[in-house]
Order: structure tokens, then C-alpha cells, then sequence
């Protein structure tokens, strides 16, 4: 009220205090109209319950390209990665877990690279490995598809080649990007124009 009194014209100070008044009732109609936050907080309570009991039984996961969360019974999911991984064209079964060999390796290539002078300690201190784990193999429902099938993702989170990985992908950001370097076919077409 101050500023439609001082700041404004007399002749236009009515039509802004009706506009006003607009946005406010509307706004005020706006949050009576949304549910309370008792409801919202009971259905996510309900919704939280059922998760837990159902646990064993169902899986929530993120769907591939609509950025979706899919509910699928577990028993399904399952069916969907074993079908990718039985794929012996794609995929080769290993008798043994190579991961600690791996690991050793890594290991003993840090220190070398120490003992030559390449690395600071801190640096082989934060990459060497001792607790490592194999890559996960986890599937993104393609729920644009028909029959829903998973696309594979392999995290290397906690793996051997993680730590190393990401030392050298933050070396290699500095770098100037090279001419002949492409993001993605957008920058392709608008290189080639």
C-alpha cells in the first residue's frame, strides 16, 4: 500500500490495488486447493510401508531415456539382466574373479610410477587400492520399448580401475579439446556447415 500511495500516479494507483488484490486471492485460493501436508505425509508413509513389506518382491528403478521411476516385481527384473548376460556373443563367462589381480596390478604399477618420481605420495596414497570390488552390472527398464527390455549399465564405482580412471580423466579435462574431437552428432552437423 505504501508504494501504490507514494510511488505511483493517482490515476492508475486504483487499477494496481485490484491487481493486487488478484494475484493475493488468487494465490490464497491456489494453496486451499492443494491437499494438506497430513495427506501428502500419510500417502508417503503408506507408500513407504508397503515398500518395505514388499521388498523381497518388487524393485524401483529408473527408467532408461524418460527419466521415469518404474515398480517391477524383482522375479521380472532379474529375468531381464539374466537374458542380457546369457548372451555368449556379447558376453564371456570367467571362471575366476580377476578383480584382486587387477588390483595388484594397479597397485604395484602406482608404486612404480612413485619410485620414479611421476607421483607424489599423496597422490599414490589416494590411488591405491585395497577393498576393491568387481564392476556391478545393473539394468535401466527401456519402458519406450515394447516388451520393456533393460539396457545395461556397468558401474566401476569401488572397482580397481576406478581411482586411476578418474585421476587421469581430471589430468585430461585440462587439456585443450582437439579439433577433431566431437560432443556428439549436433556439433558434427554444425562443423561441417
Amino acid at each position: 500500500e505504501y508504494y501504490i500511495l507514494n510511488c505511483t500516479p493517482v490515476d492508475s494507483q486504483n487499477s494496481l490495488r485490484s491487481q493486487c488484490i488478484n494475484v493475493i486471492t488468487n494465490a490464497t485460493n491456489k494453496i486451499k486447493s492443494c491437499p494438506p501436508k497430513s495427506e501428502i505425509n500419510n500417502r508417503f508413509h503408506k507408500a513407504k510401508k508397503f515398500l518395505n513389506q514388499h521388498k523381497n518382491d518388487i524393485i524401483v528403478t529408473r527408467t532408461d531415456k524418460t527419466n521415469q521411476t518404474i515398480v517391477l516385481e524383482r522375479i521380472d527384473y532379474k529375468n531381464k539382466i539374466e537374458s542380457l548376460i546369457s548372451d555368449t556373443e556379447t558376453y564371456t563367462p570367467l571362471q575366476n574373479d580377476p578383480t584382486e589381480l587387477y588390483q595388484n596390478q594397479i597397485n604395484r604399477e602406482i608404486i612404480a610410477l612413485h619410485k620414479k618420481k611421476y607421483i607424489s605420495a599423496d597422490v599414490k596414497t589416494s590411488l591405491t587400492n585395497y577393498s576393491c570390488h568387481s564392476p556391478r552390472l545393473y539394468g535401466l527398464i527401456k519402458n519406450h520399448k515394447p516388451g520393456n527390455p533393460a539396457r545395461p549399465i556397468c558401474s566401476f564405482i569401488n572397482s580397481p580401475h576406478y581411482k586411476v580412471s578418474k585421476y587421469l580423466a581430471d589430468i585430461l579435462k585440462c587439456l585443450p579439446p582437439s579439433k577433431y574431437t566431437l560432443k556428439d552428432s549436433f556439433d558434427f552437423k554444425y562443423k561441417i556447415d
